[in-house]
């Protein structure tokens, strides 16, 4: 990228078409990033929130030395208190992609003897790493598809047009497909959805959403029988190679079919093609990456490359050298990234040194020797990445001390006690991302430095000099180091002298890079500085890899790793539930062109018009089936929450699947004034977390392939009925006691299908729930019994006012509720009956903008709706109007407990309950 520059800001970037690597190709995003450089809402000094998280007035500024004082001495107390894991750290993927932020972030989580350590790959890759552990030895041997020179390359749960290839980085992807298919290549894709990668000459098979492990097993299988593997080569390089062929054996073409829709014939011609193929490369990304078998696909993914002789082979899968050193072969032999440490809860070993991302909310909220109390969040966003979104925000609010390092205040920073601001990729210098410099992915192998471009705004500082001087301020020693720790505070002292002296010993970024060049053996900054386009390095060679950097205690490729093959004990329930449950409509993820990570919601250009949302993607049939009309709002609810987004009427979508981008939701986060005006929502409401929503062998959060119910979102003034699940005075679900031979919440489902016609449930749990077809809400604190949590979940989701009933309320007079409705327009406060001193919260009316109250209350722990409605300004229908309508008032008894079920039973009339 080229960047013009006026008066220390960019005023244009545009592609460098000498680079050696993009040859004058950039990604639309790439281009607009001036807009995040120089956003109006950038943080640029240390902030302190001191009010409630829900108060916009809460926030002041602090100096860094101030800031670190602080924070250090809150950190100094929690470890001395609850030991150095109470303290954990969240890795997003913003630090991943400069070179010594997660290097620098770890020696601050090393320096103060934490082992916390969390992060984004446990909800997109972390798989890749495990597979490549357990196979190759090291988790950066990472493979990669040479499809250029494929006559088959076969892409299972990805869209490179969006992604680029990840893990590869192909500048041009579309362009260069094209010219692959122009070559000779046939290119399919395996997908729900057809993406637009097809586009390019690409052929498209759709699958059944999370079906894909099934596929790749009935595929080996196929290998085995038509001569698709090379026993010579996997004999002369390879072990397990029997115990991989009896463990896809029982997997027909026919079984697969039975749940990936995929049928026998197809399966076995594509095989056939690939064994005929002078070179193949199987490859897949995040649609199976984030399924309930993704590290097996990845396994079976690579297994495929590897027996069929496409591993390490022109046309196959090459493995890269990193452009500074071979950090397998150092990071093997030193046991880096290779330790088996368990979580508090759950006992899930690590993955790359990372605990599970969908465990974080449980080991915060969890009570006990080790529980979470400080979070520190490096570039990351982890309440919108994180599954279960609900759980995740109450986690946030339950800490001691929450820190974020982010360049703008994110949805996750509205919920910290200080936001300490970052700088950008053009405000500081830097060399290629871990995944180039280190374990030699991508597209091509070269190096390249960068000066900075323009200076860091306001008061912000680049994140390696914060975690460095916070590492200092809590009393650690800085990659667990007394040397290096001495080092650091010497020079700090040393740069306090005047002038030149003071300059040369003060905090260089430039300094570090330079020395992790010239210890790499490259050359030094000043002579990089003059290969301003990149240096091109020599590529591996096929061939270099199998039986030379192989990294396990043999030197074999390992095709059947015991913990593999021991999960595949629970392959035979999983295809039974899903035969069972064909009929289904279910999630997948997708990535949009436009947006990547949650802070693009900042570039004004990127939100234009209709870009300014998510949607539901859903193909015609289903959307038919549900009323679903293209442009309009639809809910969607799952096990774990409900959303409120627009529908896209799509036949790129294979009938039973439905697509939502990721990484949206910003737009109630305090700070940001672009994404204010964003709609969509933040899927991951919709995806459960905890023990039993990840997958133990990569610890990835299951976030596709999940069964959904979707139906258009409410055009009127939708009935929401309370249902919270069990009475303490009741000793039982009251809403589901009988009276006169129906529930108590059929009696007012029907009296709410008769005011609203639209009715949404509001529960604690959807166990219990599950044959009501109406949308479910779910409590956002289900452990707190109160109807605060319904208002809550109907105002964050309905849109407008919506009539709140009590699932205990059986007497209610459909006109009564009705002259309440008329009475909606008469203020902005929520419609109830009686007076100031004695008020019915239930049956009211209530809209969307009183969200705000509800969530204020919520925090400040007032959870009694009638103190909550008198701060409210009320509209109140008198009990004298509410008794012209129901002279009984039979609308406001609730029925609590079993004697006043019992009574009105035995008054109860023919027609009426009364």
């Amino acid at each position: 990228m080229i960047a013009i520059v006026e008066d220390g800001r960019i005023t244009a970037l545009r592609p460098n078409p000498d680079h050696v690597v993009s040859r004058g190709y950039s990604c639309p995003k790439g281009l607009l990033y001036k807009e995040i450089v120089h956003s109006p809402d950038r943080v640029i000094s240390p902030m302190k929130r001191k009010g409630l998280v829900s108060d916009n007035h809460s926030w002041t500024t602090l100096n860094w030395e101030n800031a670190f004082e602080e924070i250090g001495a809150k950190l100094k107390s929690i470890i001395q208190e609850s030991g150095p894991d109470s303290v954990a750290m969240y890795v997003g993927n913003g630090a991943g992609f400069a070179f010594l932020h997660p290097f620098w972030a770890q020696g601050f989580l090393t320096g103060i003897g934490s082992t916390s350590l969390y992060g984004s790959a446990t909800q997109d890759c972390s798989n890749k790493f495990a597979a490549a552990r357990h196979m190759y030895g090291f988790p950066m041997l990472q493979p990669v598809p040479d499809f250029e020179n494929s006559r088959l390359f076969i892409v299972f749960g990805g869209n490179p047009a969006a992604t680029k290839l990840s893990f590869r980085g192909v500048p041009d992807p579309q362009g260069a497909f094209r010219k692959a298919a122009e070559s000779g290549c046939r290119i399919v894709h395996i997908n729900p959805r057809k993406t637009e990668s097809v586009d390019a000459g690409g052929e498209h098979l759709a699958i059944r959403p999370d079906t894909d492990v099934f596929f790749l097993l009935s595929f080996i299988r196929e290998l085995f029988i038509n001569g698709g593997v090379d026993h010579q080569r996997a004999e002369a390089f390879m072990k397990g190679m029997g115990s991989l062929e009896e463990a896809a054996r029982p997997w027909t073409p026919e079984r697969q079919a039975e749940v990936t829709g995929i049928p026998a014939d197809v399966l076995r011609n594509l095989a056939a093609a690939h064994r005929d193929a002078d070179g193949a490369a199987l490859y897949l990304s995040t649609g199976l990456n984030m399924g309930r078998s993704g590290t097996l696909c990845g396994w079976l993914v690579e297994a495929v490359n590897a027996v069929s002789g496409n591993l390490d082979r022109v046309g196959g899968t090459l493995v890269g050298r990193g452009a500074l050193m071979d950090f397998p072969r150092l990071g093997a032999g030193a046991g880096v990234m290779m330790s088996d440490r368990t979580s508090r809860l759950g006992g899930f070993k690590t993955v790359n040194e990372l605990l599970p991302g969908a465990m974080l909310a449980d080991e915060i909220l969890t009570d006990g020797p080790g529980r979470i109390r400080a979070l520190l969040v490096a570039a990351g966003n982890p309440l919108l990445t994180l599954p279960d979104t609900a759980k995740t925000e109450r986690a946030l609010r339950n800490l001691d001390l929450l820190v974020t390092v982010d360049i703008f205040q994110s949805a996750t920073s509205d919920f910290a006690h200080y936001v300490l601001p970052g700088v950008t990729p053009y405000e500081h210098p830097d060399i290629g991302y871990i995944f180039h410099s280190l374990m030699g992915i991508g597209h091509r192998r070269f190096l390249q430095y960068t000066d900075t471009v323009v200076p860091p705004v306001g008061d912000s500082r680049d994140e390696p000099w914060i975690w460095q001087n916070l590492c200092r301020a809590a009393g650690g020693k800085f990659f667990g180091s007394s040397l290096i720790q001495g080092h650091i505070n010497l020079r700090k002292r040393l740069s306090t002298l005047p002038g030149a002296l003071g300059r040369l010993f003060s905090y260089s970024h430039e300094r570090i890079l330079d020395r992790f060049l010239r210890f790499s053996g490259k050359p030094g900054v000043r002579r990089m500085r003059k290969k301003a386009d990149g240096l091109l390095l020599a590529e591996p060679q096929p061939g270099s890899f199998l039986g030379k950097r192989v990294r396990t205690d043999d030197g074999l490729v390992n095709l059947a790793p015991a913990p593999f093959l021991e999960a595949m004990a629970g392959l035979d329930d999983q295809f039974e539930w899903e035969k069972d449950n064909f009929h289904r409509l279910k999630l997948v993820n997708m990535r949009g062109f436009r947006t990547h990570n949650s802070f693009l919601q900042s570039s004004p250009t990127l939100m234009k018009g209709a870009h300014n949302t998510n949607h539901l993607h859903i193909h015609p049939d289903d959307a038919a089936t549900r009323g679903l009309v293209d442009g309009q709002a639809a809910l969607v609810w799952s096990q774990a929450g409900c959303i409120r987004i627009p529908v896209k009427v799509s036949d790129r979508m294979s009938p039973g699947s439905a697509a939502i981008p990721f990484g949206w939701g910003q737009q109630r986060a305090r700070g940001l004034t672009t994404a204010s005006r964003t709609g969509g929502a933040n899927v991951n409401w919709l995806f459960p977390s905890g023990e039993n929503h990840l997958e133990r062998l990569s610890l990835m959060a299951h976030l596709s392939g999940l069964p959904i119910e979707t139906l258009p979102a409410p055009k009127g003034v939708p009935a929401v009925v309370l249902a919270g699940g069990m009475s303490r005075r009741f000793g039982s679900d009251k809403a589901m006691a009988k009276l006169r031979g129906r529930r108590l919440i059929d009696h007012v489902m029907t009296a709410a299908v008769e005011i609203c016609g639209d009715v949404v449930l509001s529960v604690s749990s959807s166990r219990g729930y599950e044959e009501f077809t109406m949308p479910r809400l779910i409590d956002p604190n289900p452990q707190l019994r109160t109807p605060l949590n319904g208002l809550i979940a109907a105002a964050r989701v309905l849109d407008g006012h919506f009539i709140v009933f009590a699932s205990d309320t059986p007497g209610i007079e459909p006109s009564l509720v009705r002259a309440m409705e008329a009475m909606a327009s008469m203020g902005e406060g929520p419609v109830v009956i009686g007076d100031h001193d004695n008020l019915y919260p239930f049956p009211g009316v209530y809209h969307s903008r009183h969200l705000d109250i509800f969530e204020q209350a919520m925090e400040k722990g007032e959870y009694r709706i009638t103190h909550i409605l008198r701060g409210m300004n009320p509209i109140f229908m008198s009990i004298e109007e509410a008794r012209s309508h129901n002279p009984d008032l039979s609308t406001l008894v609730n029925i609590n407990t079993p004697e006043l079920l019992k009574k009105w039973d035995e008054l109860s009339s023919a027609d009426k309950v009364y």
